[in-house]
């Protein structure tokens, strides 16, 4: 057990008690649902893993990890990075420079400078030969590959291009949430819409900004008179499920979303269900911003659930 968890706990008693919700839809099988085990450092600062009980599962032994993410968890250490799986096995026999989240269809990777693929077996499904790679959806990606404002989507299986276009700058989307077929594309007229996976225009160019497709819910974002970027989400036929009242917005996972409105001149962040009828009333508003290091998987599952809930308590008792 580790010795710091009563401490850790006895700070988030109060937030949770705040947010002892019971969601439309929501069942104990949430807690099954939340995968992996949560990154954790002791007091040396070596990290490892532990359970939604606090229970070392891997050993505090490298110098940083990520979360686990469709069964493997990025490491660091000695001057290597590789995957873990959740029995703390290595995974195939390369080592990288960095890499990103794990979803059903592999892995960004990179090595010397390039980024590439890799599958849940190891193996490199493209070697790292792109400026930047973002994570594969439906087994589709979008890289650039000589760097600059080029950018374009490519089939994995086949390794060809099916559209292109240009965007200067790094694109700040989250692929890795992605489980839908529709895809952001940028287009002339400098607004986003959504393609399919032959690149034909679905969802017409009309957003100042968006985000992935998750749960068959987007992100997208409108530029206001104020000059303010303000967010509201879409489903996949393009209509408008809530009003553009957010600042900052995330991708659904397992039926909720949480968002950040401004309110006298101060951040206020919420939960919205998967219903998104609005936002918490005032008894329910959580403002998690400088407790954010604890909204662990394990720890939202405890919030969902009020079985979990209270089995963590007594765990932490």
């Amino acid at each position: 057990m580790i010795t710091s968890s009563r401490i850790f706990f006895n700070k988030l008693f109060p937030i949770l008690s705040l947010v002892f919700i019971s969601f439309v839809g929501c069942t104990p099988e949430i807690w099954d649902k939340i995968e992996g085990y949560i990154p954790y450092a002791n007091l040396e600062v070596r990290y490892g893993f532990v359970n939604e009980s606090g229970d070392w599962v891997i050993e505090p032994i490298y110098l940083s990890a990520r979360d686990f993410s469709n069964g493997f968890a990025f490491i660091h250490h000695n001057g290597k990075g590789f995957y873990i799986n959740e029995r703390n096995e290595i995974l195939g026999k390369a080592y990288f420079d960095s890499g990103e989240d794990f979803n059903l269809f592999g892995a960004p990777v990179h090595e010397a400078g390039y980024a590439g693929y890799i599958s849940d077996g190891g193996a490199y499904i493209i070697k790292p030969k792109y400026i930047r790679a973002y994570p594969i959806v439906n087994g589709f990606a979008l890289v650039n590959e000589y760097g600059g404002s080029d950018y374009s989507y490519i089939n994995l299986n086949s390794q060809e291009s099916i559209i292109n276009f240009s965007h200067i700058g790094d694109i700040d989307i989250n692929f890795a949430s992605g489980d839908s077929s529709l895809l952001p594309y940028f287009c002339e007229d400098g607004k986003w819409g959504f393609i399919n996976e032959i690149g034909e225009l679905i969802l017409p160019c009309e957003h100042d900004a968006v985000r992935i497709f998750s749960e068959g819910k987007a992100g997208v974002a409108k530029t206001q008179n104020s000059g303010d970027l303000l967010w509201n989400y879409i489903d996949t036929k393009g209509k408008r499920i809530s009003s553009y009242e957010y600042s900052l917005v995330s991708d659904y996972k397992y039926g909720l979303t949480s968002v950040m409105k401004m309110k006298n001149n101060s951040e206020t962040y919420y939960l919205l269900d998967d219903i998104i009828k609005n936002s918490f009333n005032d008894s329910h508003e959580w403002d998690f911003k400088q407790n954010q290091y604890i909204l662990t998987k394990k720890l939202l599952a405890a919030i969902l659930d009020p079985n979990a809930y209270a089995r963590y308590y007594k765990n932490k008792r």
